[in-house]
């Protein structure tokens, strides 16, 4: 469930103002209420009947919205009054509080247990309790602050039906997980890193580089610019920093990457001095959770940017074929014409225009049929010195790969080959490439078979990081499958409990026939378009919609923003934005949360603006 859906879960009591989309969407009654309500209050022939029966509504679209039950004595809110007398049909107080109502806190008790049993909703139990701990621990390592675990553990009691009662036991619970969570996050990177290893890296993230250069943690954090050999340069002196400091050895598989992420945005976050004032214990989560994070992160960035270095490369033999083309195309124009002036030339006997002809066709190279991708491969062998300064750049990458990954196979040869200063590819040197580039590689020019391997590598390199076939260790996005997954071991011992904390069977037939029953649905409303001709389909399955058409242009919305213009005024947009929010709470819907300071919403709207 979205934040916007579950804004109001959890929440003890309801705003003074609540806008319409708020009332139409939360607090609507519906109809199968309404006729339980009108069929529970028949006989009720007491005084303020009435009253009492939006009482109850009010009872049962709060618990609906928030999973709690309405026991505050603030005023409910006008519009909620109006919108439930008019779905009852009845005459709805003005103004009203639960104390002025209920005359007998018994009669609000009778009321509750009323809508709780109409709408199934359980009440908390110890088994409950014992469930809720066991959810609160499996989400512990993905959440940033208790808050939000408490606010995971309202949803998921809010899911299962069951009365959120308490915020108080839920944040325990709640606390004790996230206490357990980071407990065996600090165990596990004392046993990953040695004692003296984590004193060094905290002392040498703090340290200035150079004078005026900032710290080392500073320097780290700062995001590389665009994809030029220099930048490529820089990212990988910020990887072998970090490998020289260890960081691509710790093993951090017990500590998800989710919390890892946590720790080191707290530490980029905040200032160097304010960091270096915290406890010892939590500079040590801070520091090499970030350490860590960097390196996977940079690692990410660094072969995200030789990819795109590739396409750049290839792009530029692209270019430069098309323009070869374009001056073959008018030597062939010019040469045509010659051809023709020779042919109409009366005065040359036939043997001298056919050795004319010839000696232009001699001109114009050869004619055997060539393909645009055999070109374009041919120009990237030609483009040597920056297709070798690439490969220099990612030889310290450590990459790994399936066993038939050609890649590898041929980095590396041509690490052997770059490390011994060969320039060219020896003829005895057996080496897979693909059946494009095998005439260049067994070619007699074998400086050219070179600098052929090296642009078969390089695109092969980018084709296995996209396929997964090639991938490294210390990376994000470019991780073994296997990495991505959670340990087997783990996963027998925890399935339940990811199971339950994300409200899935059990048993996957019942996940995939809810699936089976959705794709069913799309097939036939699909059918039924392609009937209608409104959408066609290839003899390849390939669905083509028709092209959109303009629409003739409507005068409307322009006149309703203009009137809206015109009833807000003239007005400085920070106040705007603060009205919006206290009549929307957007600010809560975008944090899933109620903001915790001024600070927080001014970066939100910053945001926004930004």
């Amino acid at each position: 469930m979205g934040s916007y859906q579950s804004r109001y879960i959890g929440v003890d009591r309801l705003p003074r103002i609540l806008p319409d989309c708020d009332l139409d969407l939360y607090f609507r009654l519906p109809a199968d209420s309404v006729l339980a309500i009108k069929a529970r209050f028949a006989a009720d022939r007491l005084p303020n009947v009435e009253s009492r029966m939006v009482a109850v509504a009010a009872q049962v679209v709060f618990v609906l919205a928030t999973g709690r039950m309405l026991d505050r004595v603030e005023l409910l809110p006008k519009s909620l009054l109006r919108n439930l007398g008019i779905a009852l049909g009845v005459s709805a107080p003005a103004i009203a509080s639960l104390r002025s109502i209920y005359k007998r806190r018994e009669t609000a008790f009778e009321h509750q247990k009323w809508a709780r049993d109409h709408l199934g909703i359980q009440p908390a139990s110890k088994s409950t309790s014992a469930e809720l701990a066991s959810v609160l621990s499996a989400q512990a390592g993905a959440v940033a602050t208790v808050d939000e675990l408490v606010t995971a553990g309202m949803h998921w009691l809010f899911d299962q039906k069951i009365l959120i009662s308490s915020e108080r036991v839920i944040r325990d619970l709640a606390r004790e997980a996230f206490a357990t969570v980071e407990g065996d996050i600090l165990k596990a990177i004392k046993a990953a890193v040695p004692a003296e290893r984590r004193k060094a890296c905290i002392k040498a993230l703090f340290e200035v580089r150079q004078p005026g250069g900032g710290t080392v943690l500073e320097w780290l954090r700062t995001p590389p610019r665009k994809h030029s050999p220099s930048t490529l340069a820089e990212t990988s002196k910020k990887i072998e920093y970090l490998k020289g400091i260890g960081a691509a050895t710790w093993n951090l598989n017990k500590v998800t990457l989710e919390r890892q992420k946590i720790y080191a945005r707290a530490i980029a976050g905040r200032p160097p001095s304010d960091s270096k004032r915290l406890k010892e214990d939590t500079q040590v989560l801070e520091a090499i959770c970030f350490l860590r994070t960097m390196l996977l992160e940079l690692t990410d960035s660094y072969l995200h940017q030789v990819a795109r270095r590739v396409s750049d490369l290839t792009r530029r033999a692209n270019d430069k074929t098309l323009s070869r083309q374009g001056v073959g195309a008018a030597s062939y124009r010019k040469g045509l014409g010659d051809i023709k002036q020779i042919l109409e030339d009366k005065g040359r006997t036939s043997d001298q225009r056919c050795e004319a002809i010839s000696n232009v066709i001699g001109t114009l190279g050869d004619f055997s049929p060539v393909s645009h991708a055999s070109v374009v491969r041919a120009a990237l062998t030609d483009d040597a010195v920056r297709v070798r300064s690439l490969l220099s750049l990612v030889s310290t990458i450590e990459f790994k790969g399936l066993p038939d990954a050609t890649a590898l196979k041929q980095l590396e040869i041509l690490r052997a080959l770059h490390a011994s200063g060969a320039t060219e590819l020896p003829s005895d040197t057996e080496v897979t490439v693909d059946k494009v580039w095998r005439g260049m590689v067994d070619g007699d020019d074998r400086k050219k078979a070179m600098r052929a391997l090296e642009a078969s590598t390089a695109l092969a390199l980018r084709a296995g990081l996209r396929r997964g076939s090639i991938w490294v260790d210390h990376s994000l996005t470019f991780r073994e499958r296997d990495q991505m997954l959670i340990p087997p071991d783990e996963w027998k011992r925890t399935k339940t409990k990811y199971i339950r904390a994300l409200k899935l069977p059990a048993k996957p037939d019942k996940f995939l026939a809810s699936l089976e029953k959705v794709i069913a649905t799309g097939l036939t409303v699909l059918a039924e378009a392609a009937e209608a001709g409104e959408v066609t389909l290839d003899a390849n399955g390939t669905i083509h919609l028709p092209a959109t058409e303009a629409q003739p242009e409507d005068i409307e919305p322009k006149r309703a923003l203009d009137h809206m213009f015109a009833l807000i005024g003239d007005v400085q947009f920070p106040d705007l934005i603060l009205e919006m929010d206290s009549l929307t709470n957007f600010s809560e819907i975008l944090l899933g949360r109620r903001a915790t300071s001024e600070h927080e919403l001014v970066a939100l709207y910053a945001a926004l603006i930004g």
